[in-house]
């Protein structure tokens, strides 16, 4: 279990498949720009796509120090030896960073192969300071402990870019407060998305991270490459040559190869502008990135494929408002939840729309900042989603506003702009118009998103605990905060098998299921890792049992979890307990058989189903091995039908409602079936078992 454990939290290279001694061709490639003569620039495609060449007549070398938290680097490659500065081995701090699984050679090789020396390969930065910091053994797994270190390491021994070619799926808040405090140290965090093609691991899911996705070298988007709100931009990650481990070059694949290319990009725009904050590099690069998915920003390739060339040959202004053209409520900008966008109000029509995409109902925080004391007043105006035919929430907006709002799933759209007030200034408007085109008034908006509490809350502590009185519905539910426990109860009538299964919708859960009898120890069932789903069954005696869902990492997670309970008991029967009508076993009327048992004289099974249109004709057709006394009742227990034998065939009118089925013995174990369902002509034969 413990080894589960320790797997389970390990963080894993983001590599896909094997590294493989490709080499890729093209036919008649021409190469434009300021080329280096190293020898095998040919085979370097991606920094044709990424116009590099171009990039290099303006910048490149830097002095910039990029760190690599890796597996190492090869400290002795003829093409690396001379760019590296001194790091660290934090995996066996007696040794030197010396990479012995070769992923980390491969990255290094990307950012800062030597350019322009007449051998191997040219890096994005042809000199360039490379810091290696091993963190993941020879196998490339490590824990999120050592990253969060490492980030720690760079940012205090003089790196500005961190990169990690690496991630997990769990959030943790070490290394959270690893990437804010190189935030707060002005030094600029790149990591790749992930090689899941599931949702954006950690570190590169947070906000102030540069977030770094993968295309093909057609600038298609590449099915394997992580995606999510927080991703930033793609690079190619198909066919990628670099250098590799004990000398030589070789081609990989994945997201861990694009993420160098983009820290590459932003050493030289720090060389170039070194006086710019990592959000201001980070916007930069997204706003110069060349549009390669579905018009703007887009979940799979964020704000395009980086542009080298244009990322260091644009005017600065560019980072003031890269949000325009988003005039009008069909070209809504998304604002990913957990982050910070600024943009500029520039003129008296000038109506800035947003949209928050909720993947549930949830709790979201907005906060709108202004940079400056407006000259005239702005407001925001929130439309939810599903509210077309509603008025439009509106928020002046003074020098901050702070709101917090329940927001159904879904996009919500946001607009902000010059307040109506204001825009029926009629002798103004021109006057303002010039103040605005002189100085706008620059904003920023920050969002917190959190998931919605289930239906079953308060249900923290055993004494809370949700009564389940239908086994046979299952139950969604949320762990909307750290160290949330959700509690459950039952009642066991009989002996036999309770079965448990919790399954989770998101890799960033990893569910934990305990299942306690009344007054004796917890059975913990916790076979597998984050995203998978738990099951266990165990034997057990008439009485009261607990079941608390929890997180393995006790973290809150945007995500759901499904909890199913079934018991059988000794009879074979599983819709046990059924025999209140409290805790019917729900149905529904379709050609599925349906079975139990009357273990003795005193059982009685109960069931219930709706019926949803105003009237509905049904057969109901009962089998018994011995005479069976079935009531049906309407929502107010009134009886419609009865019938006492051991088989029959009725055809049923019933109006929209609720009807309770009662199904009564007076033999030990009597098993039954019965059909409920639309009417039809004829019936296939069954007998009992």
């Amino acid at each position: 279990m413990e080894l589960l454990k320790k797997q389970k939290r390990l963080l894993a290279i983001l590599i896909i498949g094997l590294i493989v001694n490709m080499t890729f061709l093209r036919a008649n490639a021409v190469l434009i720009g300021n080329v280096p003569n190293d020898k095998n620039i040919d085979k370097q495609l991606y920094l044709q796509q990424i116009k590099a060449p171009l990039g290099w007549e303006e910048v490149n070398t830097s002095e910039v120090t990029i760190a690599i938290l890796d597996t190492g680097v090869d400290l002795y490659h003829p093409d690396l030896k001379a760019n590296l500065v001194e790091g660290i081995n934090l995996i066996d701090k007696k040794m030197p960073p010396q990479d012995d699984n070769g992923h980390g050679t491969n990255v290094a090789g990307i950012v800062g192969a030597i350019g322009n020396n007449d051998e191997g390969i040219a890096g994005l930065v042809w000199n360039a300071k490379i810091m290696p910091i091993k963190v993941l053994d020879e196998q490339g797994e490590g824990d999120s402990f050592l990253v969060g270190q490492g980030i720690r390491y760079a940012v205090d021994n003089g790196a500005k870019i961190v990169l990690l070619s690496l991630g997990e799926p769990i959030y943790t808040p070490f290394m959270k407060e690893a990437v804010d405090y190189a935030e707060s140290k002005d030094v600029l965090v790149v990591a790749a998305s992930g090689n899941e093609g599931n949702r954006l691991n950690y570190p590169s899911a947070f906000a102030n991270v540069l977030s770094v996705g993968a295309v093909d070298l057609e600038d298609d988007y590449e099915t394997y490459s992580n995606y999510g709100q927080q991703l930033d931009v793609v690079a190619p990650g198909e066919g990628i040559y670099t250098t590799k481990l004990g000398g030589g070059y070789t081609s990989n694949v994945g997201t861990s190869m694009a993420a160098p290319q983009v820290a590459g990009l932003a050493a030289l725009i720090y060389q170039k502008y070194p006086i710019l904050t990592p959000a201001e590099v980070r916007d930069l690069i997204k706003f110069t990135a060349d549009d390669v998915g579905r018009p703007g920003w887009d979940i799979l390739t964020g704000y395009g494929r980086i542009n080298v060339a244009k990322a260091l040959t644009s005017p600065l202004s560019t980072i003031k408002d890269g949000y325009e053209q988003n005039q009008t409520k069909d070209k809504a900008t998304p604002i990913p939840l957990q982050d910070t966008i600024n943009a500029q109000i520039a003129g008296v029509n000038d109506h800035d729309w947003y949209q928050l995409l909720l993947p549930y109902r949830g709790k979201v925080q907005l906060n709108i900042q202004l940079k400056q004391e407006p000259n005239v007043a702005l407001q925001l105006e929130l439309e939810p989603a599903n509210s077309e035919d509603q008025q439009p929430l509106v928020y002046p907006i003074n020098k901050n506003l702070t709101i917090d709002i329940d927001l159904p799933k879904g996009t919500t759209y946001l607009k902000i702009s010059l307040s109506t007030t204001v825009k029926e200034m009629t002798p103004d408007r021109e006057t303002i118009n010039e103040q605005l085109r002189n100085e706008a008034i620059s904003y920023s908006v920050s969002t917190k998103y959190t998931i919605y509490k289930d239906n079953y809350e308060n249900n923290d502590r055993p004494w809370q605990a949700y009564q389940i009185q239908h086994l046979s519905e299952p139950i969604k539910g949320t762990l909307e905060k750290d160290q949330d426990l959700d509690w459950y109860k039952l009642y066991i009538p009989s002996n036999g098998e309770l079965k448990a299964k919790v399954s989770v919708d998101t890799l960033r859960l990893d569910p934990v299921i305990r299942i306690q009898p009344e007054g004796k120890k917890a059975i913990e069932i916790d076979s597998y890792g984050s995203g998978k789903a738990e099951e266990g069954t165990i034997f057990a005696r008439p009485g009261t049992y607990y079941i608390q869902i929890s997180d393995y990492n006790g973290y809150g997670v945007n995500g759901e979890y499904t909890l199913q309970l079934q018991f059988k008991d000794m009879d074979g029967d599983i819709h046990e307990p059924n025999n209140l009508s409290s805790n019917a076993t729900r149905i529904t009327p379709s050609n599925r058989k349906m079975e139990g048992i009357l273990s003795n004289d005193q059982d009685v099974d109960w069931f219930i189903f709706e019926i949803k249109q105003m009237s509905n004709q049904l057969d109901f057709d009962f089998l018994a091995e011995q005479e069976a006394d079935v009531t049906l009742y309407d929502d107010n227990y009134e009886i419609i039908w009865n019938q006492k034998q051991t088989s029959w065939k009725e055809q049923l009118e019933l109006k929209k409602g609720t009807y309770r089925l009662r199904i009564k013995g007076e033999f030990s174990h009597n098993p039954y079936q019965f059909y409920l369902r639309d009417h039809i002509k004829e019936l296939p034969n069954r007998s009992a078992r």
